[in-house]
This record gives C-alpha cells, structure tokens and sequence, in this order.
C-alpha cells in the first residue's frame, strides 16, 4: 500500500474478487472491512502492514464473526480475537475474509465436505495443499496479500509449496496461540504467507512477541546476525528413498545449486531413521483425542 494513498477503494476491490472467487478459497467474507478500510484512510501509515488485505484461517478467533473450524457444527460467534489477530490489526491489516480449510485441520489436501474443496489457482483441478490451503490459494491468485494459516506438520508449509507462495511455520512458542483453536497445542504454530520472503518477515515481525494468556508463549531473541555462510542440510536417505517423480527431484537438486551458487553451504545430513517422527505422531494423537473425544461420543455431531 502506498503511503497516502486510500485503503477504503483498495479494500473493497479486494472483496469484489474475493465474491467473484472461483477457488472457493473463503468460507465467509467480513462485512466489517469496508468500516475498517475507512478508519485507515489517513496520510499518517497505522503500522507495517497498513492496509494489508488479510485471509485468516477459519479456526483463529475474530472478534464478532463465526468461527467454524471447516466444521458443520461448530459456529461460535468469539467476542475477542485471537492474540495474532489483534496484533495484525494493530499494525494497519485488513481482514477481509475467513479461508477455507480441512476440518479441524486435519489434513494436507483442503478437501471438505461441508464448505466444499479449495481449489489451486494455477489448476482448478488440482488441491493447493492443506490444511491453511484457502489462505494459500488466495495469496496465489492475489485475492489478498497476506494469508495467516496454522501449522502443525506442514499446513502452512505444504500449501506454499503447491502454490508456489512463501510459508513460515515459527519456532513454537514464539507466535502467541491465543484465541486459536488447537489441533496438538505443543507443537501448533500460527504462520504467515506470503508472495514474497519480505512480506513474510514483516508479518512475522507484527505477529510475533510474548503473549502472558498463552502458556506456550516464549522468548527467542532473535539472531544478531545473519551467518555469512549459512549451512543448508540435505538428508540423503530421505532424498533417495522418497517417491519423487524425476521431475521434481530434478527441481529440488537445482534448488540446492542454486542456493550453493549464493553462498550457502549445502550438506549432506544423516538422518536414517523415522522412529522419532513416528513417537511425534502418537504425541500429536494423544493431544487431538483430548481436544474432540466429546464430540466423538455424541451421535448428534455430524462429526
């Protein structure tokens, strides 16, 4: 957004897209933005993100709008937002709307029965990943500028990758879960992305920071500097047992030269065994069977 320049016309282009949306990339679209937007219009910027259209993921609490967790019977109606939210729009972002997901996020593809599948901008065909893969979709085909998704084992991760996005899953502990619904608190993260490395730390730099509600809140300065040579790892049994077309074990090869070729140091990582991914699973499974056994046990819930 340009110093000055008007939010509330950007604001409500921005909501003509996302109501023209072909990707099914939003379960809801905020009627407040336009009031947002028209808080904003002042030459003096609000904060980083000033005018920033946001998509947030529907299971992170915004004050006065539904969140459904992609479900078909959760539509709680929070009267606080989430922490992360708060700290967005304190900083001069727009959310204009809530992205689709995989229930509960639990799942990479985005698929859902009761909102429908989000479909990947580049092929509506295919799915852009999960579970933040609405708030990928729409980055990618630039319905908004920032996505906030969260990440568990890779749903912000995977998404960006199948929408050729940029996604962060933070250090634990450092973007506050406050006002988030879980899936495995220990190591749910709430992340950012982006259509570039830049917006990623700039949303990243907004979003992060102590939290006194949130007791997996925690301080990680971070580092001074840069290394001048940073080491990259390549774990080499993963690499050639994986089920990877040549096609993309192609890509992945190039992308490592082409990270050598700037500087970095690119080297071969031992990691032979998937034992203790496997204990990380059944921590994650214990800690996701506590959060939806009432709702397991009740014939009710169309669950």
């Amino acid at each position: 957004m340009v110093v000055g320049a008007p939010v509330e016309p950007a604001i409500a282009a921005a909501l003509d897209r996302i109501g023209d949306d072909p990707l099914n990339a939003f379960t809801s679209i905020d009627e407040h933005a336009p009031d947002r937007a028209a808080g904003l219009d002042t030459a003096v910027p609000s904060g980083p993100l000033h005018g920033w259209t946001i998509g947030l993921k529907d299971l992170i609490d915004h004050a006065g709008r539904v969140t459904t967790c992609g479900s078909s019977f959760l539509r709680s109606t929070p009267t606080a937002s989430a922490t992360v939210v708060d700290r967005l729009e304190g900083a001069g972002g727009v959310v204009v709307g809530r992205t689709g997901l995989q229930e509960f996020a639990f799942g990479f593809s985005s698929e859902n029965h009761w909102f429908g599948p989000v479909r990947n901008p580049w092929d509506t065909t295919t799915s852009p990943g999960g579970s933040s893969g609405g708030s990928a979709a729409a980055v990618a085909a630039g319905l908004v500028r920032l996505g906030i998704g969260t990440d568990t084992g890779g749903s912000v991760r995977v998404p960006a990758a199948l929408t050729g996005t940029f996604g962060l899953k933070p250090t634990h502990g450092t973007v506050p879960l406050t006002g988030v619904f879980p899936l495995a608190a220990s190591v749910d993260t709430v992340g950012p992305i982006a259509r570039s490395v830049r917006d990623l730390a700039v949303a990243h730099r907004v979003m992060a920071g102590i939290d006194p509600n949130d007791p997996w809140s925690r301080h990680h300065p971070p580092l001074p500097q840069l290394p001048d040579r940073p080491r990259i790892g390549v774990p080499t049994e993963w690499l050639a047992s994986a089920p990877l077309t040549s096609e993309v074990r192609a890509a992945f090869i190039s992308a490592l030269d082409a990270l050598a070729d700037l500087g970095a140091d690119v080297v071969d990582l031992s990691a032979p065994t998937l034992e203790p991914w496997g204990a990380l699973n059944d921590l994650m499974g214990a800690q996701v069977a506590a959060v939806h056994r009432a709702w397991m046990a009740d014939p009710t819930k169309e669950y």
